[in-house]
């Protein structure tokens, strides 16, 4: 399991390649969330709703740009 020791682990870097390859599917976008959370990163879970929704109404941006923001 990913550890808390980097802000960036590799599940929510496999996260954000799975939505870059399919950036509509919702379920992907959850377990993203949820895991993020899980592991207790509540803040960023936040943001990644906010993507979420920017994604469905088509105002989202480059995903890659917040991750390494975020990173």
């Amino acid at each position: 399991m990913a550890s808390k020791a980097s802000n960036v682990t590799t599940p929510s870097v496999l996260a954000f390649a799975s939505v870059q390859v399919d950036s509509k599917n919702e379920k992907v976008w959850g377990s993203w969330i949820s895991m993020e959370r899980d592991l207790g990163f509540t803040e960023r879970a936040d943001e990644l709703e906010i993507k979420l929704n920017e994604n469905r109404w088509g105002k989202g941006d480059k995903l890659g740009i917040w991750l390494n923001e975020n990173s």
